[in-house]
């Protein structure tokens, strides 16, 4: 329900919903997957996350518009501009928000250790709860897999 409300207010006044899912990989809402709820969902990639590369992260949507200009901005706006016909560069401020190849490659093998990693993580979760709720002053928030 909350969701169709943030929804609701991002499309009466034509807002894009970004999804900060770096700590978020495989969770759902209603079953839909983390990164998919909003327009843009993003995964950070660095070391303290699920998975890291170093630097860098995962940017999803099923936008094309949205798509091209993140394209844009990681790239410092340019380079492909003429090339592509694109003309409205109104706010694209860009940068260089490449990673790297070795970054890339690194990150496209975590990638296929993430199931494992995600499971081993919920495994801890459930063993730190079931120890911290024995301490009388603590109150664990609840952890939905």
């Amino acid at each position: 329900m909350m969701l169709k409300k943030i929804n609701a207010i991002a499309k009466r006044h034509n807002l894009k919903i970004i999804e900060d899912c770096s700590q978020a990989p495989y969770a759902k809402l209603n079953g839909k997957f983390a990164g998919t709820l909003g327009d843009i969902g993003i995964f950070s990639l660095n070391y303290h996350k699920h998975i890291h590369c170093g630097e860098g992260g995962i940017i999803v949507t099923d936008n094309n518009e949205l798509a091209n200009r993140l394209r844009l901005i990681r790239n410092h706006a340019e380079a492909v501009v003429e090339a592509k016909g694109e003309t409205n560069l109104v706010n694209m401020v860009g940068f260089n928000y490449r990673m790297t190849e070795m970054e890339a490659a690194i990150a496209r093998h975590q990638l296929r250790k993430l199931p494992k990693l995600v499971a081993e993580r919920r495994k801890n979760v459930q063993y730190l709860e079931k120890e911290l709720e024995k301490i009388p002053c603590f109150t664990i928030p609840k952890v939905r897999f």
